[in-house]
């Protein structure tokens, strides 16, 4: 459910980057239908083509914005919107928990058990030391699988213990080559104070920037 992860299936689908417009119609369409399925009610799924949907209708909107300046230098609007996303200010993204908390405020069945559950878990301030946004919606639409940081790709919220840890900090992982990259933007910034304050997540980075500048002082 990580909002990266859902761009970057888009970006390696040529057909539904050029029917998205469609694609979302459907999946508002799918979500209704879903809710007025009666006893067989699947609110669950409802939400997930709820949430997917405003995802691509987040890339449609960026698709026909007119901020070419700051979009010409990257090589697609995929690729812009995931470094939005990526995009961290004292480890946290706060586009990127923005565009969570608000696929949830908009959906349009707030009755039900599954919004209820995500308002709650999402009603705090986004922190460095809390849950991200993506696991907290990951949990509640497919089943609590516990929060481990070193099983997370760093970029996409892909979950394995396969994945590479960065070869310099050891603090954070990838399950791609590409995902490294992407992200690199953002880590090659925390990268070193990790390195050099012994930090094992980069939920710990905050701590780890303090302790340097008093140092500094």
């Amino acid at each position: 459910m990580h909002p990266v992860k859902i761009i970057q299936f888009v970006s390696k689908n040529s057909q539904m980057k050029n029917h998205l417009s469609s694609i979302v119609k459907v999946l508002t369409l799918m979500s209704e239908k879903e809710m007025k399925r009666g006893k067989t009610t699947n609110e669950i799924l409802a939400f997930k083509f709820h949430y997917i949907s405003h995802m691509l209708n987040l890339l449609l909107k960026e698709e026909s914005s007119d901020l070419t300046s700051a979009k010409e230098k990257f090589q697609s609007t995929e690729e812009y919107i995931i470094r939005l996303l990526l995009l961290s200010m004292n480890g946290v993204s706060q586009y990127q928990e923005g565009v969570i908390r608000e696929a949830v405020k908009l959906y349009p069945f707030k009755e039900t058990m599954t919004f209820r559950q995500l308002l709650t878990s999402l009603s705090e301030k986004p922190t460095v030391s809390g849950t991200p946004g993506y696991l907290i919606v990951d949990s509640v639409v497919n089943g609590q699988k516990g929060f481990y940081d070193d099983m997370y790709c760093a970029t996409c919220g892909e979950m394995s213990k396969t994945h590479k840890k960065c070869v310099k900090c050891k603090a954070v992982q990838y399950c791609s080559k590409q995902c490294q990259k992407l992200h690199w933007f953002v880590h090659k910034k925390e990268c070193e104070i990790l390195r050099k304050t012994g930090r094992t997540t980069e939920k710990e980075l905050a701590d780890g920037v303090n302790q340097m500048q008093v140092k500094e002082n």
